[in-house]
């Protein structure tokens, strides 16, 4: 985890300059992951969340790509490592279909899970939409992603899945719950 640390901030992609940090090129503040779970816990819809997620990461994402100059593959490696350096849990890509533009996503002790507490539906509305989005950008293709086991439920890990949106069966309940709420 510190070898990415050392790197973002070999190629200034880490900047902690005049009470600002910036990460990626994007501005970043280190704020109570209970204020995030209040904020979402306040939407008329939680997957508000999810949607601005998503539109944030694929620019976080690309920037990634560009500023680097490496391959795919290793931007969704320096995503996942990213995001648990930035304590959003012990995350795994477990499996990858390149072919079928998927990748399956277990995250053990996942944070946001942790601090939501207790509910009969999943709860990880913004490192979802970090996954979608990194699935857009390495896939080439407009992604979405579902939680498929939460902690929050009860689950021992939370799991997501990634794939092309058009690819989801829009009439599953963890489709209609997760994907088809108004923005």
């Amino acid at each position: 985890m510190f070898s990415v640390f050392s790197k973002l901030l070999m190629h200034k992609k880490l900047k902690f300059e005049k009470g600002e940090i910036e990460l990626l090129d994007q501005g970043v503040s280190i704020i109570p992951l209970e204020y995030l779970i209040s904020l979402q816990k306040s939407m008329p819809s939680e997957n508000q969340l999810y949607f601005s997620a998503k539109e944030m990461g694929v620019e976080w994402f690309v920037n990634m790509y560009k500023e680097f100059k490496i391959n795919k593959q290793d931007v969704l490696d320096w995503g996942v490592k990213i995001l648990a350096l930035a304590g959003w849990g012990d995350i795994k890509v477990v499996k990858l279909d390149r072919v079928k533009k998927t990748y399956l996503v277990e995250a053990v002790n996942a944070t946001e899970a942790k601090a939501y507490g207790s509910s009969n539906h999943a709860v990880d509305h913004f490192i979802r939409g970090c996954f979608a989005a990194g699935g857009t950008v390495i896939f080439d293709v407009e992604c979405d992603c579902v939680e498929s086991k939460c902690i929050s439920k009860g689950d021992k890990i939370c799991e997501f899945i990634v794939k092309p949106s058009e690819s989801f069966d829009k009439n599953e309940i963890l489709v209609k719950t997760q994907l088809l709420s108004s923005k």
